[in-house]
């Protein structure tokens, strides 16, 4: 059955407009299986994130330990305010990577959701070390 401007020339007018439509539809469904699926949870924001956000304030615990040494101070400093901040905005996003991929795909999910959960207990061992070791300032 001719399509498009042809299909008008012989009088099918809005029949050759609806095929046009399914035409584009299974064009665009056949394409988006050509796509290759991220396979990997990882790399979506919401599997890396939670892992970037311990990394930056391990790094700034680092920091803090190079600068000041082992000590607890009596005022917080922008690291801790950091870490407040930082914390319960990881722990929102590794709900939402679980809530959103464990039902896609469980097997791929688990291994990201501990490390994700490793990447929160090894900042939560850090501040716990610097908190409870060396003289208080």
């Amino acid at each position: 059955m001719p399509t498009g401007r042809l299909a008008e020339d012989q009088g099918h007018g809005d029949r050759a407009v609806g095929h046009d439509r399914q035409d584009v539809a299974h064009t665009i469904s056949a394409m988006a299986r050509t796509i290759p699926a991220r396979s990997s949870p990882m790399k979506h924001r919401s599997g890396w994130l939670p892992i970037a956000i311990p990394v930056v304030l391990l790094l700034l615990a680092l920091r803090y330990v190079a600068i000041h040494g082992v000590v607890r101070e009596a005022d917080e400093g922008t690291e801790a305010h950091l870490f407040q901040l930082l914390m319960p905005v990881q722990l929102a996003v590794m709900a939402y990577f679980a809530l959103t991929w464990l039902p896609r795909s469980p097997r791929g999910t688990l291994p990201v959701l501990a490390l994700q959960a490793i990447a929160a207990a090894a900042v939560f061992a850090a501040v716990y070390w610097i908190e409870h070791t060396g003289p208080t300032v």
